[in-house]
């Protein structure tokens, strides 16, 4: 996700986090990407977003509970919610 961003300065400024992936695979041939922030320390607060939302709609609520002295566990699975309409339009 971090390509997508870093191509749009104004959106990298509201969207500082370093992107993480991690592949999964369900041991039948299929396999998803899964991305998320790992932002903070402290006791983690684990957050998960619902379709058709991406970790950028909550870009506010991770700065808030990072500044506050947590951990922010966020994950956003790749191609659900807005961010496979942002790719569309980005290739368009």
């Amino acid at each position: 996700m971090n390509d997508l961003i870093d191509n749009l300065p104004a959106l990298k400024e509201a969207y500082p986090f370093k992107s993480h992936f991690c592949d999964l695979s369900y041991g039948n041939g299929q396999s998803a990407k899964l991305h998320y922030l790992d932002e903070g320390t402290g006791h983690v607060i684990l957050m998960l977003h619902g379709n058709p939302t991406w970790s950028f709609y909550f870009r506010n609520c991770v700065h808030y509970f990072k500044a506050r002295g947590f951990g922010v566990l966020f994950l956003t699975i790749w191609a659900v919610g807005f961010l496979i309409s942002l790719k569309i339009i980005l290739t368009l």
